[in-house]
């Protein structure tokens, strides 16, 4: 696409699902680009909200909910909360967050607002206190007063889908992947686990109750709050009505295999996740330059394989592990993106995986190395891996012991930044050391 946006020339655009709302705008097809944003956000596509909320602000520059969009959309969220955002983008989305997010509370003074968005705009303001801040404590700081301030905007608008989202979110923001304690099967010590659950159950129900249209934002919520509970099959009927719902979106195809996989659903994990992939192949004819979005593209594919592996379907899952080696090309490890680098490049080692769970020997034995083995460095040490159990089930075992020497430098040699997923790299990698 080489930096062009071709999403605005698009007719139809992206499938985005039938859920809108009604915002204080003198322009109809503002409000078209205003729920367009909205629906990427709960997709988790926020570099294309971003746009669709500029495009808001260029058809009516009066409009206070385009700048909120554009402040909402830059900021913090489940996946990227503030440490994550590079050591160059923190600054400057702080400052995009502040502008705009002052932006829109200066003209909601005198905009003929509905009383949620002027709640809205408020609560973001108290989001994003300054135009910089020098420490992660302070931008946790924030998170907590805008958390506080959200829950003060669901006193009064608690039939509103959007708010129930919006709160259920800022309550989980603050302590993303750690809502829950595994060891006792409880909500973890700090969260706001039960309050958000509550949150979204209630509308849900609301929602079922009197046949309204489901709210995609309520849906990938619920179920990121609920896959690390002990009771994740509490949102497999949410995740049936999420996989269809929104067919343009990638990520909310590929979401409800959150809880198929820990259910044993293996077949919808891999329908759901080629789904995915197929609707974020469409999104790539657009705009090729996907940034942070590349995690998402790689995770349908991730999870392809996972539930291929449990189902026994070597040829689903060999196929989406190659389709993942020649999406991770070195250009995109030269990013000065820290978080995308580190948890990208483990993506290209999980052909080493497939070809292990489905005894394929001397395919693994064949496989050439990374040619840069310091830049796909989890990549190197996994292949060292495989190697090593591939000689040793065929009995060569002085060459099994000579892979297993190398994977002990390799794993050495990891950056301790370097992550598979969620996990630190070296703790992976040290388990299959031993």
């Amino acid at each position: 696409m080489n930096g062009q946006w071709r999403g605005i020339f698009m007719e139809p655009y992206f499938e985005l699902g039938p859920y809108t709302r009604s915002i204080t705008t003198k322009s109809v097809e503002a409000e078209t680009w205003f729920n367009r944003g909205l629906n990427w956000c709960y997709a988790f596509h926020h570099k294309e909200a971003i746009r669709c909320f500029n495009k808001t602000i260029e058809l009516d520059p009066a409009c206070v909910m385009g700048y909120w969009g554009v402040a909402y959309a830059t900021g913090p969220y489940y996946n990227i909360p503030w440490e994550k955002m590079s050591p160059s983008g923190r600054p400057e989305a702080i400052k995009i967050c502040y502008e705009y997010s002052r932006k829109a509370k200066e003209l909601r003074e005198t905009a003929p607002l509905s009383e949620v968005e002027k709640a809205l705009c408020d609560a973001l303001a108290i989001r994003f206190q300054a135009n910089k801040a020098n420490e992660i404590e302070e931008l946790k700081k924030w998170d907590d007063d805008y958390a506080d301030a959200m829950r003060l905007v669901y006193r009064d608008f608690s039939d509103d889908y959007d708010v129930c989202a919006l709160t259920a979110e800022a309550l989980v923001v603050r302590t993303p992947w750690q809502l829950w304690d595994l060891k006792n099967r409880t909500p973890a010590e700090g969260t706001f686990t039960e309050e958000a659950i509550e949150i979204v159950e209630k509308a849900l129900r609301r929602i079922e109750e009197e046949k309204h249209i489901p709210h995609a934002g309520l849906l990938h919520f619920y179920i990121h709050i609920m896959e690390m509970s002990p009771e994740p099959e509490r949102a497999l009927s949410v995740s049936d009505q999420l996989r269809p719902l929104v067919p343009g979106s990638g990520h909310l195809i590929h979401m409800p295999s959150h809880i198929y996989v820990l259910c044993g659903q293996y077949e919808k994990v891999i329908a759901s996740n080629i789904e995915a992939a197929e609707a974020d192949e469409k999104y790539l004819e657009v705009d090729s330059e996907l940034g942070i979005y590349y995690i998402y593209l790689l995770h349908n594919f991730h999870f392809q394989v996972y539930g291929a592996m449990f189902a026994g379907q070597y040829e689903p899952a060999i196929r989406a592990a190659e389709k993942m080696q020649s999406i991770v090309l070195p250009e995109y490890l030269h990013s000065d993106h820290a978080f995308l680098v580190n948890y990208l490049e483990a993506f290209s080692s999980m052909k080493a995986h497939v070809l292990i769970r489905f005894g394929k020997w001397q395919e693994i034995l064949d496989e050439p190395l990374p040619s840069e083995p310091k830049l796909f460095c989890v990549t190197y040490a996994i292949w060292q891996y495989a190697k090593g159990i591939a000689h040793a089930v065929i009995g060569n075992i002085d060459e099994a012991l000579t892979q297993q020497r190398k994977l002990s430098a390799a794993i050495l040699a990891l950056p301790e930044e370097r992550i598979i997923f969620h996990n630190d790299s070296k703790d992976v990698l040290e388990v299959a050391e031993r």
